[in-house]
């Protein structure tokens, strides 16, 4: 061990004593665990090989900081941790003070970062903290220390390991804001893990509530939009579309209401560019209580192919076609549960299953349910095995007080591997989040909160042909221009993945209200042409109604952006 780290243990466990009867013992902190601060997750920059482990797990870190300043952190295997920290030469150390449930772990270093920044390292232990089990870094201020708070933001470094590191170190080049962090874990097959970082790259993901990159405007452009349907005096909203396989015929499907009523149906037969009057629907369909999804599937074993619409609330009920729109059976309950826009989305497995997700508010999962106080928002998914006919009973996926997320919108990786949710954040207090799954949906990842480009709410996609995405949804951004309008993103999967804010954005249309706009559906027609539809108070005063827009990326390429500040 370096003979300086040696010097500032010793001292570091002389101020304890002093500083133990100075503070009279570490103050407790109580209550429900609450986290505000974002996590970071850099698992992408680990570095794995094989390596002998080292005996005696560290459960201590102590620094100087540049105003000679000693601070010491302590902790068990079951987590928690005080610290200790000495002024300047001649001042009276400050006695052992418990810190925030955040930082409840194995502590294993600490180090000044740059300006006034600290990071601790540590193995998280929190069972309720989104990256337990894993290898974090806590950034924050000295201050944050002193004061038991959040901090500003915490790193994850590894996927969740039952391994439990026994020696970690993060070694500071004072000549720039490079960092390397190192851990050694003495499991089966001992491991060393380690990661070259910067302040400047840890800096940039964590999300904002604004965003900087450019916003194109097609509000006032003639092309490319159609008005699908309006009736004077009528509210008509929350439309979503599907696509068949000719690739020019696209159905739709919405209430005479908001989120509720008669469901009103129509077809296109040219990719969007007319649409045909209101098409004869069951009689069942006119009393619909929420807002309507159509989908797509295909029954596994026969090959036949159906279109399914879903309406919910309790009992979330089905109605299916076997022609292709043609007919639809009568809306029929599914089972004895329901929930909240069902579904939010319909997507197939590799083996050929139909995953679907949904969120309640307490109210609708059961016959006999209630809303709590606080109110918990809960997110369940539903398995098909029979092309869509029947469905299993709804499985929490993940359920929060402190977070309102709901109304997922899925995008699958493109190796196919990975499927990520994209969350509505329904409190308005944070970001839209994400969560991802390497298992087909068996397991969730922690949510992580999105950079401020992509929050908003129905997130619907698609893949262009150049492999980028284009994902249409309500602006919720906290600082938008254009919060409030329907908007579209344009950028990347690995944008999504590692919380970057993507290429633009684009505002669709003008909303002439404060929010009341803009569910999907998107489509991608063989041209690389993308038919985006929704709703919208579209001219001032009046009741929304249906309107669509067509776009291709390359045009979108081209055009000079409304703001790039």
């Amino acid at each position: 061990m370096n003979p300086a780290w040696i010097v500032c243990l010793v001292l570091s466990w002389f101020i304890l004593q002093v500083g133990s009867g100075v503070a009279g013992g570490p103050a407790s902190v109580s209550g429900d665990y609450e986290r505000s601060i974002p996590w970071l997750d850099l698992t992408d920059l680990a570095e794995w090989k094989q390596g002998r482990g080292m005996a005696n797990p560290v459960h201590r870190a102590t620094t100087a900081l540049p105003d000679d300043s000693v601070i010491r952190l302590d902790s068990t295997l079951e987590g928690g941790m005080s610290l200790v920290h000495r002024p300047g030469a001649g001042l009276s150390p400050i006695g052992p003070i418990q810190q925030h449930r955040v930082l409840d772990g194995m502590v294993l270093d600490a180090s000044p970062l740059s300006g006034d920044r600290i990071g601790v390292l540590l193995y998280d232990m929190s069972e309720q903290s989104p990256t337990h089990g894993c290898l974090v870094i806590w950034v924050g201020t000295l201050d944050d220390l002193l004061s038991s708070r959040e901090g500003s933001y915490t790193v994850k470094l590894t996927d969740t390991d039952s391994e439990i590191p026994i020696r970690g170190e993060i070694h500071r080049n004072l000549e720039s804001s490079v960092f390397r962090v190192r851990a050694d874990f003495d499991g089966d097959v001992p491991r060393r893990f380690q990661s070259v970082l910067t302040m400047m790259e840890l800096d940039e993901r964590v999300p904002t509530r604004g965003y900087d990159i450019p916003t194109l405007d097609l509000d006032s452009l003639t092309t490319g939009h159609v008005v699908v349907d309006r009736e004077p005096g009528q509210y008509l909203g929350h439309p979503t579309t599907v696509l068949l396989e000719d690739g020019k015929t696209i159905l739709c499907v919405y209430p005479r209401g908001h989120g509720r009523g008669g469901v009103v149906y129509k077809r296109s037969l040219d990719g969007g560019l007319t649409w045909s009057e209101r098409l004869p629907t069951p009689s069942s369909w006119e009393g619909s209580q929420e807002v309507p999804t159509l989908h797509r599937v295909v029954d596994l074993e026969s090959g036949k192919k159906r279109l399914i619409m879903w309406s919910g609330l309790f009992p979330a009920r089905l109605s299916v076609s076997e022609d292709d729109g043609e007919t639809f059976s009568p809306l029929k309950a599914v089972g004895d549960w329901g929930g909240i826009v069902v579904m939010g989305f319909v997507e197939q497995l590799v083996d050929g299953r139909y995953l679907a997700m949904f969120h309640d508010d307490g109210r609708f999962i059961s016959e006999d349910n209630r809303q709590t106080d606080p109110v918990t928002f809960t997110l369940y998914s539903t398995l098909s095995e029979d092309g869509g006919r029947s469905w299993s009973a709804p499985r929490s996926v993940w359920s929060g007080q402190d977070l309102h997320l709901c109304e997922p919108g899925v995008v699958r990786s493109p190796d196919g591997d990975t499927l990520a949710i994209l969350l509505r954040e329904n409190s308005r207090r944070r970001n839209s989040h994400v969560m991802f799954s390497e298992d087909e949906g068996d397991t969730w990842s922690a949510p992580r909160e999105l950079p401020a480009s992509l929050t908003g709410d129905r997130h619907t996609a698609v893949y262009s042909p150049d492999g980028r995405l284009f994902i249409s949804f309500r602006d919720t951004t906290l600082e938008s221009p254009t919060k409030g309008d329907w908007v579209g993103w344009v950028g990347t999967w690995d944008d999504i993945r590692y919380g970057l804010p993507g290429d633009y954005r684009v505002r669709l249309k003008d909303n002439k209200h404060a929010w009341d706009t803009a569910y999907p559906g998107v489509e991608m027609l063989p041209d690389g042409t993308i038919v985006a539809t929704t709703y919208g108070h579209w001219d001032e005063g009046e009741p929304p109604y249906i309107r669509s827009v067509r776009l291709k990326l390359e045009t979108l390429d081209q055009m000079k952006p409304i703001t790039s500040d």
